[in-house]
């Protein structure tokens, strides 16, 4: 496999986004495994709409 590596630049940051949520994916999966489905749920957004503000900070934070 052949890669290089460069500096990033405002066509990655949507795929950065994507690589974020999916990377944190297991972290939020484990914490509402441990929490319990009452305490983890009223915390944590369980929509789209929320899913894409987290995508927004993200995307804020890769700028």
């Amino acid at each position: 496999m052949n890669f290089s590596i460069r500096p990033g630049s405002n066509d990655d940051i949507e795929d950065l986004v994507q690589l974020s949520l999916l990377a944190w994916a297991p972290v939020f999966s484990s914490f509402k495994q441990v929490l319990g489905e009452k305490i983890y749920s009223p915390k944590t957004p369980q929509d789209a709409p929320a899913l894409s503000g987290m995508g927004r900070n993200a995307a804020f934070l890769c700028r």
